[in-house]
């Protein structure tokens, strides 16, 4: 299976047409702001046994916005890092 890359103006109407985007509340504000280069991440949880089929639809979503000329960043922190985290924390 083959995705052909999409271009910046494109990308906004390439996700409404496959539904990945239910609403917005301004189509144009969006169209022009991801017309210019942007950097996005999608963060994954250390502390699970393995990646599954869950993260594929963030991961696939990096790889448009990839093939849009965007800057797309996959955080899988490491455990230590959690540890950290979670011994600061208020809960």
């Amino acid at each position: 299976m083959t995705t052909a890359a999409v271009s910046k103006p494109q990308l906004v109407d390439d996700l409404l047409e496959r539904g990945q985007i239910a609403q917005s509340s301004n189509p144009e504000l969006l169209h022009d702001f991801l017309s210019s280069r942007q950097s996005l991440y999608c963060g994954f949880d250390p502390t699970a046994g393995s990646l599954h089929i869950g993260h594929l639809v963030p991961l696939l979503m990096l790889k448009r916005f990839q093939d849009a000329g965007h800057h797309v960043i996959a955080l899988i922190p490491t455990i230590k890092t959690c540890i950290t985290c979670c011994a600061t924390t208020v809960f």
